[in-house]
């Protein structure tokens, strides 16, 4: 997610709303030990740019799958994740 200046003071009022599903790359786990994978990541919020302070205001929530390995068992654990 990225949002240049511009387009932010074009926004009426300054006010947004945004949804996105994020994919992250295989290779990004690879060195990781406590994170295998990151799956159906979604983020949905509302933006607020108040030009006069250069603020942007952001209220998001993210929800997803996070694929980690358990020490107890031979295999990988699927965790839903809210934030």
């Amino acid at each position: 997610m990225k949002w240049n200046r511009n387009w932010l003071v074009k926004q009426k009022n300054g006010k947004f709303d945004f949804e996105e599903t994020i994919t992250f790359p295989k290779e990004m786990f690879y060195n990781l030990s406590r994170i295998n994978d990151l799956k159906d990541v979604e983020v949905t919020g509302s933006g607020n740019f108040n030009s006069s302070e250069e603020h942007l205001y952001v209220t998001y929530h993210v929800q997803g799958t996070m694929v980690v390995p358990l020490c107890y068992i031979i295999g990988r654990c699927r965790l839903p994740i809210f934030y």
